[in-house]
């Protein structure tokens, strides 16, 4: 997933995925729900939100919500802590 984020807010996402539908699904509809969010918002965003959103999946296509998930948390963890750096840096200097 990739990340186009202005003013703690998320401007733009998209995706490449080679994977099963269910995974497409969930990272399509990312890219939708994301837009506009703070980097809190979406990393607060959980499975059982995505899973509703989605209207359900059957449990042999769960791991399709987990695989988004920690697309996003992951991509947006190392944005947070990069905004946290950078506002450290700036107190301190």
């Amino acid at each position: 997933m990739f990340f186009r984020i202005q003013e703690n807010a998320i401007q733009e996402v998209s995706f490449v995925a080679k994977a099963c539908g269910p995974v497409i699904a969930a990272a399509s509809y990312s890219t939708t729900v994301l837009v506009g969010q703070t980097l809190e918002e979406a990393q607060s965003w959980s499975v059982f939100e995505l899973h509703e959103a989605l209207g359900g999946m059957p449990v042999s296509k769960r791991h399709a919500l987990l695989m988004v998930l920690e697309c996003v948390h992951d991509a947006l963890g190392e944005s947070l802590l990069n905004t946290k750096t950078k506002e450290f840096s700036n107190d301190h200097t």
